[in-house]
């Protein structure tokens, strides 16, 4: 059973239903402790046994018993472990009333007794009851506690004073707060190791996966050479024969081809897979615009642990992706801005996310195809929505969200940790409960500078503890505080001790603060706190040795337990997240190299050729029409042109992918030799020349654009033959090499930014690489 501020689904983690059996099994032996420790209760037993307050707790004690089947072995159950535990609160609770209000039950100590019992009543009911259910049990508890001690107290069935008669509700309230703290400390921490166990097994699944898609891609680019360049070759000088062997072998190797071309528009073509990380999933956007210049900023929670098979993550994956394209194509952005949030709204989960740009923006006018269609339409069949807000010359935001379940987000708001989650309610209530004390059997003290003295130590160590607490870094509490609780609690109790404080009815005050302060730092502190503080405990009382039988030793003891199950599940914990990043990593390494096929890539037709190649295939296209002959030479000379660039690396390689998509175009057969080494991010200054230029070329002819490099400068060229016809459309950067030969050049001294400044982001990213 998974719990959420008090309500609960069913969702069966193993961690966490470990967890609350441990809790089960820890409360079963604390009521055990506690009621064999009460000296009335075994007064009331031998001399009442019959009275009803036992026969009460005699239920509860049957209760107890059947509690420890339904923990362990094959009748575990937590729905009945959940229905006994309610049975011995509310049996705890009435006996313990019912002492309280027959002074006669134990002779003078029924009073006390009872109230022992409502404070162990008030202690379980945190530890097992859901947090929000189980503060608003031990407010009941401490309310009606209360109340019967101000009755009793008008009545003269008491001769204490009422505010010491209160300590004992106010110490039911610190009690039960503590142990909400500590079970909601313990069940956070089981919930989050098995978050991240979640987490980690559907990374390991997405990266097997894409690493099973990266090899693929890569087999596929190894064949490329072999078996599609062989076989268009083959086409184009019409090597084909004419017996039925040699057709049979052409057919068999279009296939071929065709299966490999495939593969590799798979991989550019990889916005279908999803890894749950937005930063991952929209990279290839995202590195589209960061290559064109703009800064991309990304914020939040962008990787909120939802299933990415959910559909509320592709839709908002796929209205990311298409918000970052209209960005890229339109926005002539110089800052865009990618953040996620978390939030409830009327009560439920709702992924947010915002893509805002300080580009052009635009007015009224009808949103796009993709907009529409992708962005609010996508969201809004996932139960979402979306926002499309735009000002000229301001920029346009992306406002989109979907609703998620509670249960789908597993780990993205992760708990401050145990130091805060049981130190700041423990440190609270028992503070706030000593100092009632103190306050309230003042008058007992002999000595009452050293009263002071002694509230003042517990002053100082509080605040070291806030310190430390507020600093927001420390999941568990720093060496530096445990020491000074270790120093402090048996210093604040041998003081209190001169004050002569234990007259008080209600015994000394320090042991409680002391055993709290101890709890906090024992539970939370570092592994070698728990026996100094068990010296340290021993120190601070009178009895030295005896206290050790007390439950002030049994506090310690189980703070110690719950630490090192605390440390250790912490470490599982961050053990786990450290994979999860790992997993993270790799996955975003084999998107970026699909990523990087599909810069590549994305020029050539794959879609007509695969289309060719499989008619050739299955006999419906003759492989030596000219008509075919010549596509497959085009492509062919596209795909050899193509093949040793960069252009997710290199940005002058982005410029030659959209030559060679000229090339094509006008059937030049261009030859690229350029190096690999040129600076990345520095493209063509004067791009749109060469581009020109291109498309003057004759079709039919030869094309080579090359560099040649001189220390840090680099030079690019580009010779194309064209008609005469044409010279003089020519760019003023072009000079004509051979007029009889029709040959003309570009050339552009290429060199480091640092050298030639930031000229390369003078115009945009060609369009579509």
């Amino acid at each position: 059973m998974r719990e959420q501020d008090g309500a609960e689904v069913n969702v069966n983690t193993a961690r966490e239903s470990g967890m609350l059996r441990a809790l089960g099994a820890f409360g079963g032996a604390w009521q055990l402790l506690w009621l064999i420790s009460e000296s009335g209760l075994r007064t009331a037993a031998g001399e009442r046994p019959t009275s009803w307050p036992m026969l009460v707790l005699g239920i509860s004690a049957l209760a107890w018993l059947m509690v420890w089947p339904s923990l362990f072995g094959r009748w575990r159950s937590i729905q009945r472990t959940r229905l006994l535990q309610v049975i011995i609160v509310v049996s705890l609770v009435a006996a313990g009333f019912g002492l309280i209000t027959d002074p006669r039950a134990v002779g003078d100590d029924g009073w006390y007794a009872g109230a022992s019992v409502v404070n162990l009543a008030a202690g379980l009911a945190g530890l097992y009851l859901p947090r929000r259910m189980g503060i608003w049990v031990v407010l009941a508890i401490v309310v009606g506690e209360a109340i019967t001690i101000v009755v009793l107290s008008a009545r003269g069935l008491n001769e204490l004073p009422i505010s010491v008669n209160l300590v004992y509700p106010v110490y039911s309230l610190a009690l039960g707060l503590a142990s909400v703290a500590s079970r909601h400390a313990l069940l956070t921490t089981a919930r989050s190791e098995d978050a991240s166990g979640t987490d980690l097994e559907l990374k390991q699944r997405a990266r097997a996966s894409a690493e099973e898609f990266s090899a693929s891609l890569s087999s596929a680019e190894t064949r490329l050479h072999e078996s599609v360049l062989n076989t268009l070759t083959a086409i184009v000088r019409g090597g084909l024969g004419n017996d039925r062997r040699t057709t049979a072998r052409l057919r068999k190797r279009a296939a071929e081809a065709a299966d490999v071309l495939q593969r590799l528009s798979l991989g550019v073509d990889v916005s279908g897979t999803w890894t749950g990380d937005l930063r991952v999933d929209a990279r290839s956007a995202i590195d589209d615009l960061r290559q064109a210049g703009v800064r991309v900023e990304l914020l939040g929670a962008l990787a909120p642990e939802i299933d990415p098979a959910d559909s509320a993550y592709r839709a908002m994956g796929w209205a990311v992706r298409e918000a970052l394209l209209n960005v890229s194509r339109h926005a002539d952005a110089k800052n865009v801005r990618l953040s996620g949030d978390l939030i409830k709204i009327g009560g439920h989960l709702r992924w947010r996310v915002l893509v805002a740009d300080d580009g052009r923006g635009f007015d009224e006018k009808p949103l796009g195809f993709g907009t529409q269609s992708v962005v609010l339409e996508g969201l809004e069949r996932a139960g979402g929505r979306a926002r499309i807000a735009s000002t000229p010359g301001e920029g346009t935001e992306f406002l989109m969200e979907v609703p998620v379940s509670d249960a789908a987000v597993r780990s993205s708001q992760h708990s401050p940790g145990p130091f805060y989650a049981i130190g700041l309610p423990v440190l609270v209530a028992f503070s706030a409960f000593t100092v009632f004390v103190a306050g309230a059997t003042w008058e007992f003290a002999r000595f009452p500078a050293a009263n002071l003295a002694a509230l003042v130590i517990l002053f100082a160590m509080s605040a070291v503890l806030l310190v430390a607490l507020n600093a927001g870094r420390y999941p568990f509490a720093p060496w530096w505080a445990a020491v000074v609780v270790l120093i402090g609690v048996p210093l604040m109790a041998r003081v209190e001790i001169l004050a002569q404080a234990t007259q008080s009815p209600t015994g000394d005050w320090s042991s409680e603060a002391g055993a709290a302060l101890l709890f906090i730092v024992v539970a939370t502190g570092p592994w070698w706190v728990g026996p100094p503080a068990l010296v340290a405990w021993v120190l601070a009382q009178e009895g030295a040795l005896g206290e050790l039988t007390q439950p002030g030793t049994i506090v310690i003891v189980v703070a110690a337990i719950l630490g090192w199950s605390l440390r250790r599940a912490n470490a599982r914990t961050s053990r786990l997240r450290e994979s999860v990043q790992a997993e993270r990593a790799a996955i975003a390494a084999s998107q970026q190299r699909l990523s990087a096929a599909g810069h590549r890539y994305a020029a050539v037709d794959f879609g007509s050729l695969i289309e060719l190649l499989n008619g050739i295939a299955r006999g419906q296209i003759d492989p030596a029409a000219a008509s075919v002959r010549e596509e497959c030479g085009r492509q062919e000379q596209m795909i050899r042109a193509v093949l040793p660039l960069r252009p997710e690396h290199v940005a002058l390689h982005r410029d030659l992918v959209q030559l060679a998509v000229k090339a094509r175009e006008r059937d030049v057969e261009l030859s690229i030799n350029v190096a690999t080494d040129v600076p990345t991010s520095e493209g063509l200054r004067r791009f749109d020349d060469a581009m020109a230029l291109m498309a003057l070329g004759r079709p039919g002819t030869t094309a080579r654009a090359s560099t040649a490099k001189s220390g840090s400068l680099c030079v690019f060229r580009l010779v194309v033959t064209i008609a005469s016809a044409d010279t003089a459309r020519l760019p003023e950067s072009c000079e004509v090499l051979d007029e009889a030969a029709e040959l003309v050049a570009f050339e552009e001294v290429c060199a480091d930014p640092s050298t030639l400044g930031t000229h390369g982001a003078q115009r945009d990213s060609p369009a579509g690489v």
